[in-house]
């Protein structure tokens, strides 16, 4: 049975913590708008793990003031939210160690379900959850879910523009449309194989075919927790203008470990939204001031993890990514 309501009930349910003052009517008028917009279930702000404020289309009724949560869908957003905004500042923190700047926007895409989650500033987390439009045991691109992410991250957007902050440009949504990829360097990448199989010398394959200096700059294949294929364009000279603070090598040892962590990760993150979302991870991406990384499940403990460096293209390496799952299977 899906988590979700049908996608038209109407009206929309809006709560908000006892202490919010006026001072946060422009934060109210955003959400609003951007609830209006359609795509999301839930919407929400959570600040250092407290719920501030929700809006929601779940069609349920208005909670007894005087009761106690009751398990109820709403709740299970506002528990999977609060939980989440917490979780998120601790992968911020990992995340800092390869210089890459902050964790701005994370996608839980889920087989009926997507949660994102997007800082305004750090610890000010704006959560918001989509339905899926099919489950499937490989992440496909959804319109619903994209949608969703925009939506959100639109939001974000206005939030810090209403602080006198820039764009992050989460997703690389601001990037302009004519903006295409670079045409892909003449040097071979990078490549680590683990073992001679048939499997795995056809993933070997389709790996370093996909990655390239313009958009995915690395991937790697994991089976068992093992990294069968490793494959990057860390020295292309194209990509030097990200290397001035670490270098190819200290990255690759970053991701290497990072990527061994992701089977556990993944583990503890479909326990937290598997009640609320419904079903288990298909793809993550988090996405930090420079690039982002992707997890994408290709089934029992088979997982890609990619990376790319340029925030401007995440969207287009996330996209890349997702056509390599499809071809891996």
């Amino acid at each position: 049975m899906s988590t979700f309501p049908g996608p038209e009930l109407g009206a929309v349910h809006e709560d908000s913590a006892d202490y919010l003052g006026p001072e946060f009517e422009q934060t109210r008028i955003a959400c609003r708008d951007a609830m209006a917009l359609g795509g999301l279930a839930y919407l929400a702000v959570f600040d250092d793990g407290v719920f501030d404020f929700a809006l929601d289309t779940l069609g349920e009724p208005e909670p007894d003031p005087d009761g106690v949560p009751d398990g109820s869908r709403r709740d299970e957003f506002r528990r999977l939210g609060r939980q989440f905004s917490l979780t998120a500042d601790r992968l911020d923190r990992d995340l800092q160690a390869v210089v890459t700047g902050r964790l701005i926007r994370t996608v839980l895409h889920a087989e009926e379900g997507a949660l994102f989650c997007e800082a305004v500033v750090p610890a000010r987390y704006v959560i918001g959850v989509a339905p899926a439009g099919s489950a499937d045991q490989v992440a496909v691109p959804d319109r619903r879910v994209e949608r969703g992410d925009r939506v959100v991250s639109a939001l974000v957007t206005r939030l810090r523009r209403e602080q006198g902050l820039p764009s992050l440009n989460p997703g690389g949504f601001d990037t302009p449309a004519a903006l295409r990829p670079a045409p892909p360097g003449t040097a071979e990448p990078y490549l680590l194989v683990e073992d001679d199989t048939e499997e795995t010398t056809r993933v070997a394959r389709l790996c370093a075919a996909a990655v390239n200096p313009a958009d995915l700059h690395h991937v790697s294949y994991w089976d068992q927790d093992v990294p069968l294929v490793s494959t990057d364009h860390f020295d292309a000279p194209e990509l030097a203008r990200f290397f001035t603070e670490v270098n190819p090598q200290f990255r690759r040892r970053f991701y290497e470990r990072f990527g061994r962590s992701v089977g556990s990760l993944m583990n503890a993150l479909n326990r937290t939204t598997n009640a609320a979302i419904g079903g288990k991870l298909l793809r993550v991406v988090l996405d930090v001031e420079m690039g982002a990384v992707y997890y994408y499940r290709l089934g029992f403990r088979r997982y890609l993890f990619g990376v790319t460096l340029d925030q401007t293209r995440v969207t287009m390496a996330d996209n890349r990514l997702a056509a390599l799952a499809g071809e891996i299977g």
